[in-house]
């Protein structure tokens, strides 16, 4: 049972098989399976699993530790392991197995009262990774935490930080009360939060101690409030320095704000030595909207000389204090304390709209900036601004002010104060509105001194085009020469726009910008000048504009120039002719085409363009044009114009250039007086796609030149539909002008032809013609024709017709059409091909009737074969023509006497034979004993109703055939089998051998997809089919039948054909692998015997066999009768259904389909099969169907 369940258990997903295997191998010892199975399957049940590996009481408990584990059994595993002092697999679970589970572990111990010294030695025992905190929870919960405190000083002496271990070391300390609040200060590692809440309901002050370490400000809070602990709260505030905190705290909702605020006046701030803790403090209380309490304590402690009355910071905070609670005392404060950060306050003071305070401040302590700053943007008093910047007379304050005045838009001043602060950081500015006010003399002061300060490009440029605009061109010129960083490319572009053209003549000289120098010197009307830029600028964009500029002005001979340079840009050709047609002038246009084409980058554009405006305005120049450059202009374009412009000619001559052969030829047909040529017309015909234009060709030339209509159809006839174009010729009664073409294309046999050319003969009176067509090709209604050629006035018409109803197999007609011309010759001719005695007779009937003597004797010879001397002999005793008949009489007489010796010869030979053959023992071939698989069957044929087979039994037959065994050698015997019987036989029998004696085992051969195709044990593709079973009658049955039926078919229809029989094992086999694949069917050597069975008795149908003497039926049922057997003995069916199956479809592919209407063979033997199996003899030789002779039905036998 474990081998069993173990080769299907890794495929298996019943938990019953997984559970028997478990059992079977604890059984056999397999522990280290169980082992396995427990690890790594989900299919068992793991409580059943447990209860049985309890009870089983394994010497390895390590296959229940693995169960326990997996499904989280723990607990009942602690217990169970410890009941049965098996305390060292506790340990191996704990140290090998899952460390994890020590906590679980530890409770389940402590449950059952285990000593604290093994659980102490087993947690020391531990070097694995476990959750600290559910093992303290586990101790804590069972009230033994001291359990726990060896371990864990061992653990914080060798250095854990675990949060958990410190945790408990504390909450130990506090209960054993040893010096705790020391350890909760010093100590870094324990969690605050978790030691602080234990300790809440013990000691609130060591819980505060553990909030204040950990930070936990709220859980301090709260505890300081609900145990009154104020004056802890109020220092710890005050330390804190939060905010936040002090916002919480100090809400108007806080019940204990006012005993809080008590302490922090009287004892935390009285304290406290930082000047920052008393800062926040005090911000704290001003953000509370607390500012009288907090103004009086201030003033106590900075004005009545105290430590602090020269504290910078507590003067700021009395001063905003002020500004917050009394604006009333800020003035006063700001004159009588000096130490306080006056930039700070002033900006505070601003904030709250105390402009005058901040003004103060800042005078005071002499921030003059700022305090013009107070003035232009809080006081907005520019004047007094001005006096004030006057009175201090420095370059910061002089900035300030000239921004603010050319915010106002005073430029001039504005600048002024610039100048006087020699201050040029705002030139943008400055340059922006002096623009857009046109100030460009004040401007070019500031720029002046700008560019004295800082050589700045902007500054620089700005500066040009300020010289530009006041018309400084002197000083522009001079400032472009010397050096300088100004975009000169900028401001000659902001010039030209601004249309100062002399300006920008010079800068662009300057800077050898030749495109827009150019494009300059067409506004200042120099168009040499230009066009010598323009080359120098060589730009596309250039030569365009000039071009265009020469075009308005009508230069035309330097727009050419231009142009040349254009058009070899493809994309800028149709803007440069649309450019000329527009204005007209369209032969300046042609001429810059012309001679832009012999250019080195002549482009196809250009020639396309200059073909459209051939066609337009110069025709005739057209065909030179497109006969020098076909090839290099766009097709469709010039097609379009030449169209537009019925150039008909030069379109055809384009269409068949671009291998356009059907519009080509339409072209043609559409104008043939311009387009038509007749060698071009043939030449460009045989290429056209579309067939359809043949026809319309055929009817062009019909109307157009119907004498050349048949060199046409010799052109056409390659792809020509002959039978249409018969037709249409028919239709239009024109047949006789194209006989030359019926002539020369009757060699294709067509229907259509032959008729009409044969009407053409008729009506020429051609009979050899038509003789001679009839001979040569036979495709035409041979009867329509011969009919009316029997009614043809002229005699060689109607003979021509005998001859047709003679090549129809209408003799009667034939024969009866040359007796009435009187042409014995062709009616004896006809009669004796006939090979019809009636015809023969009739035909020597009408001879006599006639009184044709002589035709009735050459008649005699010619129909000798057809005959019968009888009728001869009386017709010529009535007649008295006996003299005519005595030669016919006597080669008939010799004829018989010939025939009588023969048969005389045959039968003594056959009585010889007979004689011979009464004296040799019987000896039963194909007529012996049918065995069958089942014991107690006993077929035997039967005599047949007509003598075939003698009626032995069983007991006869196996008597006659061991006396035979007996005569002969066995290795005679052996060997006298086939060769493919003896093989397969052989196979069988030494493969049931080697299982009985154990060499192999069956489960080595049988079918098993996933073994074959997946590890590749291929051998049992073959060996499924040698193995019938151990020894036994069964086997012996099987392997007899296999034997009988297999030898009867290798040695009847297979016979010479070894080849053929192996590929049908081969065919047969691979069916059965195939269907075997979706039935569980593992050894198919019963189903190979049924199929054996099956094409035997197909092929064998009038055999008759006898089953146990009380049915009897032909072989073909044998395969049924087997089938059903089978079904009365309950056994299963689908070996025989199968066997059934592929031997029919063996039976019909081979014996059936072939010979059916249209059938061929589709099994057909591989040539190398031949060659090792086959003797050379029966190699190319077709192979014979076997029982051809029989015609009954399927397989020959009348299935009813």
């Amino acid at each position: 049972l474990f081998y069993f369940l173990g080769s299907i258990v890794n495929f298996s997903q019943e938990p019953e098989v997984h559970f028997k295997y478990i059992q079977a191998a604890c059984k056999t010892g397999q522990i280290k399976e169980v082992e396995r199975i427990c690890r790594e399957s989900n299919c068992y049940d793991p409580e059943r699993v447990k209860n049985f590996l309890k009870e089983a009481k394994l010497t390895d408990q390590l296959p229940l530790i693995i169960v326990c584990d997996r499904f989280n059994f723990v607990h009942d595993l602690v217990l169970y392991l410890y009941r049965n002092n098996l305390m060292k697999n506790i340990e191996i679970y704990v140290q090998r197995v899952n460390s994890g589970r020590l906590p679980v572990v530890v409770g389940g111990l402590l449950d059952v009262d285990c000593s604290e010294d093994n659980i102490k030695q087993l947690i020391l025992s531990v070097r694995g990774n476990f959750n600290v905190d559910e093992l303290v929870e586990e101790v804590e919960k069972r009230n033994r935490m001291k359990l726990l405190l060896p371990w864990l000083e061992t653990r914080v002496h060798d250095g854990s930080t675990d949060p958990g271990v410190h945790n408990a070391v504390a909450k130990i300390y506090i209960d054993s009360n040893s010096n705790p609040e020391k350890f909760l200060r010093d100590n870094l590692h324990y969690d605050s939060r978790v030691v602080g809440k234990y300790c809440e309901k013990r000691d609130p002050h060591l819980a505060c101690v553990a909030y204040e370490r950990g930070g936990c400000d709220m859980e301090l809070i709260n505890v300081c409030n609900e145990n009154s602990l104020f004056k802890s709260e109020a220092r710890y505030l005050v330390r804190r320095k939060d905010p936040t905190l002090w916002e919480q705290v100090l809400r108007e909702d806080n019940q204990y704000r006012r005993p809080l605020i008590d302490q922090v006046i009287q004892t935390a701030l009285a304290e406290t030595q930082d000047p920052e803790e008393i800062s926040v403090t005090v911000k704290a209380f001003m953000t509370a909207d607390l500012p009288n309490n907090l103004i009086e304590l201030l003033e106590k402690i900075v004005i009545d000389n105290s430590v602090f009355s020269e504290h910078r910071n507590l003067q700021n905070l009395l001063i905003l204090t002020a500004i917050k609670a009394d604006r009333s005392r800020v003035m006063d404060y700001i004159n009588r304390l000096d130490n306080y950060d006056a930039p700070d306050i002033a900006n505070i003071a601003i904030s709250n709209q105390l402009y005058e305070e901040a003004f103060s401040i800042y005078k005071k302590f002499e921030v003059n900036t700022s305090a013009i700053q107070v003035l232009i943007d809080n006081i907005n008093n520019l004047d007094r601004a001005y006096e004030f910047a006057e009175r201090c007379n420095e370059p910061g304050v002089w900035s300030l002010l000239a921004n603010a005045q050319i915010r106002n838009g005073l430029v001039k001043e504005a600048i002024d104060s610039f100048i006087k602060a020699d201050d040029p950081t705002s030139y943008l500015e400055v340059v922006n509105v002096a623009s857009q006010n046109d100030n460009w003399e004040d401007l070019v002061r500031y720029l002046q001194m700008a560019r004295k300060k800082a050589r700045e490009t902007f500054v620089e440029t700005e500066l040009a085009f300020a010289y530009a605009k006041t018309n400084r061109l002197a000083e522009l010129e001079e400032f472009i020469s010397g050096p300088n960083h100004a975009q000169i490319q900028n401001v000659g572009d902001r010039c030209f726009e601004n249309g100062m053209y002399d300006a920008a003549k010079l800068l662009f000289n300057n800077i050898s910008n030749y495109a827009k120098l150019a494009v300059t010197l067409c506004y200042l009307g120099d168009y040499q000048g230009a066009v010598d830029s323009a080359r120098k600028a060589n730009s596309t964009k250039t030569w365009k504009e000039i071009c265009f500029a020469c075009i308005d002005k009508q230069e035309f001979r330097l727009a050419q120039m231009c142009g040349v340079q254009i058009v070899v840009q493809a994309e800028e050709l149709e803007e440069l002719i649309n450019y000329y047609q527009n204005r007209g002038y369209f032969e300046e246009l042609i001429q810059l085409l012309e001679a832009a084409l012999g250019h080195e980058r002549a482009h196809i554009g250009m020639f396309t363009e200059l073909a459209i405006l051939y066609s337009k305005y110069k025709p005739q120049k057209m065909r030179e044009h497109l006969e020098l450059f076909w090839s290099r202009v766009r097709k469709p374009k010039v097609l379009r114009a030449c169209e537009q412009a019925h150039l008909w000619s030069e379109l055809v001559f384009l269409y068949d250039k671009y291998e356009e052969f059907d519009n080509a030829i339409q072209t043609m047909m559409s104008h043939p007086t311009e387009a038509w040529r007749e060698n071009h017309f043939k030449d460009i015909v045989a290429k056209v796609a579309n067939i359809e234009l043949y026809y319309k060709a055929i009817d062009f030339y019909l109307e157009f030149k119907p004498m050349l209509l048949n060199d046409l159809l010799l052109v056409l006839s390659a792809r020509l539909d002959h039978t249409r174009a018969v037709n249409y010729f028919m239709k239009v009664k024109q047949l006789p002008l194209v006989k030359p073409y019926l002539r020369s294309v009757q060699n294709i046999n067509n229907k259509a032809i032959n008729e009409a050319l044969n009407n053409l003969l008729i009506e020429e009176e051609d009979y050899q013609g038509l003789r001679n067509s009839i001979d040569a090709y036979d495709n035409f209604d041979n009867i329509s024709l011969a009919q009316r050629l029997e009614k043809h006035e002229l005699i060689e018409f109607r003979r021509v017709g005998a001859y047709l109803y003679k090549g129809n197999n209408r003799w009667k007609q034939a024969v009866e059409l040359t007796k009435k011309d009187r042409l014995y010759k062709d009616s004896m001719t006809y009669a004796a091909e006939s090979r019809q005695v009636e015809i023969a007779e009739e035909l020597i009937a009408w001879f006599l009737d006639e009184k044709l003597f002589e035709c009735f004797g050459a008649c005699l010879f010619q129909c000798y074969d057809l005959l019968r001397p009888d009728v001869i002999l009386e017709l010529a005793w009535r007649h008295d023509i006996m003299d005519f008949a005595m030669p016919y009489m006597i080669q008939v007489m010799r004829e018989y006497i010939s025939k009588v010796d023969k048969l005389e010869q045959s039968d003594q030979v056959r009585t010889e034979t007979e004689t011979a053959n009464d004296q040799k023992p019987i000896v039963f071939g194909d007529t012996q004993q049918l065995m069958l698989t089942a014991p107690g069957m006993n077929f035997a044929p039967v005599q047949q109703a007509y003598g075939g087979y003698p009626q032995f039994g069983g007991a006869a037959h196996d008597f006659i055939f061991c006396t035979y065994a007996r005569d002969m050698a066995f290795q005679q015997e052996y060997f006298s089998i086939p060769p493919i019987t003896r093989a397969y036989t052989t196979t069988c029998v030494i493969t049931t051998i080697a299982v009985q004696l154990e060499f192999i085992n069956a489960y080595q051969l049988y079918f098993n997809p996933e073994l074959v195709f997946k590890r590749f044990q291929l051998w049992r593709l073959i060996t499924n089919f040698c193995y019938f079973g151990p020894f036994g009658f069964n086997f012996f049955f099987n392997i007899l039948f296999t034997y009988r039926y297999c030898r009867h078919l290798e040695e009847g229809s297979f016979r010479g054909r070894a080849a053929d029989f192996l590929f049908m094992f081969l065919f047969g086999g691979t069916l059965m692998i195939l269907m075997a694949l979706f039935v569980n069917i593992v050894f198919l050597g019963s189903a190979l015997t049924i199929m054996l069975v099956y094409v035997w008795s197909r092929r064998n149908p009038f055999v008759r066999m006898n089953f146990f003497g009380l049915l009897n039926f032909n072989a073909p049922y044998l395969p049924w009768v087997l089938f059903a057997f089978s079904l009365l003995l309950g056994n299963s069916v689908i070996v025989d259904l199968m066997g059934i199956a592929v031997g029919h479809a063996y039976y019909f592919l081979e014996d059936i389909f072939p010979r059916e209407q249209g059938g061929f063979k589709l099994l057909k033997t591989p040539r190398f099969l031949h060659w090792l199996f086959d003797d050379n003899t029966n190699r190319d030789e077709p192979e014979a169907m076997p029982n051809a002779e029989v015609p009954f039905g399927a397989g020959g036998f009348v299935w009813q």
